[in-house]
């Protein structure tokens, strides 16, 4: 309910205004109009008033004549188009936060497509390097699955390399990470805990030795992460 009535606020100060504007006729300015005759001047008639003068029909049977109910027609006139302007600017505002929406859902789609196929390549080589006897080959095995295509004979496993997904990661990350609701739904953070952790998973496979407890640990808080803004695609 608190929903309806903040998107369509202007409306309702539209309607308020319609009756406001026609108690203060018929109270305040009641001798100030001109009546076509055999007209009683009811409350009914200044609302008709009223309706008639914010929505600039202007019919002319009932006719302000003096400096104060022309002024007060006037300045009607005036918020009835104002509430309306402000009104169909809201509502293209929010059809281009929709429309950001929906484009954000798309590149964190895509995103966690990319992470959970760096996902089953990781978690493989980490696997692989847990029954290894030589860490040595251990290591060479995960620089040859960041580096480049590898074959891993084993199962059959053919992947593209870890670097290049990284990079396509990392890319569409920081899209998704300009996307002005992303502030909004505050996963802003997550995104930028994701990135960092990618540039540390890249860094760390560049060294001479790798360090498989950080990039464990930069793996970890990035699924983290991911599994954080994952609901932001449903």
């Amino acid at each position: 309910m608190i929903e309806i009535a903040q998107r369509f606020k202007f409306i309702i100060i539209y309607l308020v205004t319609i009756f406001i504007f026609s108690l203060v006729y018929g109270i305040f300015l009641y001798e100030d109009f001109r009546f076509p005759e055999n007209v009683n001047k009811a409350w009914f008639d200044w609302l008709y008033f009223s309706v008639i003068t914010i929505t600039t029909l202007g019919y002319g049977d009932i006719v302000p004549i003096t400096g104060w109910s022309k002024t007060f027609v006037i300045f009607e006139s005036l918020t009835g188009l104002l509430l309306l302007g402000l009104f169909l600017n809201d509502e293209a505002h929010r059809g281009q936060e929709r429309k950001n929406i929906d484009g954000l859902k798309n590149q964190l789609t895509t995103c966690l497509e990319f992470l959970s196929l760096m996902n089953g390549h990781l978690s493989y080589a980490f696997n692989e390097i847990d029954k290894s006897d030589n860490f040595k080959d251990g290591f060479i095995f995960i620089r040859d699955l960041f580096d480049g295509e590898k074959q891993l004979h084993k199962q059959n496993y053919k992947v593209d390399s870890i670097s290049s997904i990284l990079r396509l990661i990392s890319n569409n990350f920081k899209s998704a990470r300009s996307n002005p609701v992303i502030h909004k739904l505050g996963a802003s953070q997550n995104l930028s805990i994701i990135l960092a952790s990618l540039e540390a998973i890249e860094a760390e496979h560049l060294k001479t030795k790798i360090d498989m407890v950080e990039l464990r640990h930069y793996y970890f808080n990035l699924y983290n992460n991911a599994v954080f803004i994952e609901k932001y695609t449903q």
